[in-house]
């Protein structure tokens, strides 16, 4: 399909009313849409804006042991690092690295959690969601439990972001549902309440998804639409702010694959997508696109219209959920035994044989990339 079609449909998609009960209408009837034209022509080389530049190791213990890293947050020189799948813990670490505290335990309780979905910082408060639960979980920065804020009506969401007057929040779609009586993207108040449908599932992704479907930075959050390669980007009170289209020309996944293809089928195409949902940092927006079954992180300046990539691996490797924004000075990714040999490119043989026997132990590290 030709973009000016891709793009005029996806703007239709958002303005027509649904006869469905469920399908929501959209909080904007158009927005602008930057268009980014994936041609080797038109890249920088990462390395260029990227530079490596500190190694840290997290802090070893049996308190701080988990078993892989679904999403990293930094805050006030703090990391927070949250394993959903293993230990389903959500963890605390200073900037050296040393083990501060876990926020929240099990349990059925308040401040307790049946299982964590996902987590957002707001300044000085975590709010950490418990969908088996119901709940939201509001902690200060010091991991003291401040109250539970119950979302019964909520249809067990699978992830939220803060809003300076409530909470946006995130419903996957199972395989027994049809995607058009399903909301993806709802708000609500500070208290869970006057739930607000943004868009139908159907509009906005399809059954196949990569990681989390928001990422965050202190102003904006980003919401991804996985295989029609479009991210919607919101503001902190909830308005959508423009769309960012990814034009993969003849290469893009056919509009008649959305829905029934499934991820060992795009690893092994020729498609080129969209592979990690992308990360606000600075003025940039910061990803993964897979093309022809190699990954490579990306960066897209939306002040200079500028994207700058890197096939090679040596300026920052692509891994699934693999960095995450860095305040506004850079990205910070993990480094652990399972993953080495991705960095090989990055930090040299010598650097990683050094960190090896640690490795071995358990240890993982984050690395800090600044921009320049």
């Amino acid at each position: 399909m030709k973009l000016q079609i891709f793009t005029l449909a996806f703007l239709v998609s958002l303005a027509l009313p649904s006869c469905q009960k469920s399908t929501p209408a959209s909080p904007e009837s158009s927005f602008p849409l930057s268009v980014v034209d994936w041609q080797a022509e038109n890249f920088g080389q990462l390395s260029d804006i990227l530079a490596y530049t500190e190694c840290i190791e997290l802090e070893n213990t049996p308190e701080a042991a988990f078993s892989t890293i679904d999403c990293i947050v930094c805050q006030d020189d703090r990391y927070f690092i949250f394993d959903k799948y293993g230990s389903n813990k959500l963890l605390m670490f200073d900037d050296r690295g040393r083990f501060v505290r876990q926020i929240g335990r099990p349990g059925h309780g308040p401040g307790e959690y049946v299982r964590l979905e996902s987590f957002s910082i707001r300044n000085d408060t975590v709010f950490a969601l418990d969908a088996n639960g119901q709940k939201i979980l509001v902690y200060d920065i010091d991991g003291q439990h401040l109250r539970d804020i119950r979302i019964a009506d909520l249809d067990f969401p699978d992830a939220l972001a803060w809003l300076s007057d409530g909470f946006l929040f995130y419903r996957g779609l199972y395989d027994e549902e049809s995607a058009e009586d399903v909301v993806a993207l709802f708000r609500t108040d500070s208290q869970a309440g006057s739930v607000e449908p943004y868009f139908g599932y159907n509009e906005q992704s399809s059954r196949v998804s990569f990681g989390q479907p928001l990422t965050e930075s202190d102003s904006s959050i980003v919401f991804t639409r996985y295989l029609n390669d479009t991210v919607v980007l919101f503001d902190r009170s909830g308005q959508i702010v423009k769309g960012i289209c990814f034009d993969f020309g003849t290469r893009r996944i056919p509009d008649s694959r959305h829905g029934h293809i499934t991820v060992r089928e795009l690893t092994d195409s020729h498609c080129a997508f969209l592979a990690s949902a992308p990360v606000p940092a600075s003025s940039k927006l910061c990803g993964v696109v897979c093309e022809a079954g190699e990954r490579m992180v990306f960066a897209y300046d939306s002040l200079t219209k500028r994207t700058y990539i890197d096939r090679t691996g040596r300026t920052i490797p692509a891994l699934p959920s693999n960095f995450a924004a860095q305040d506004s000075t850079g990205l910070v990714s993990w480094l652990n035994y399972d993953v080495k040999d991705h960095f090989l490119s990055t930090l040299g043989e010598e650097r990683i044989r050094e960190l090896l026997p640690r490795m071995e132990e358990g240890s993982v590290y984050l690395l800090l990339y600044r921009w320049k």
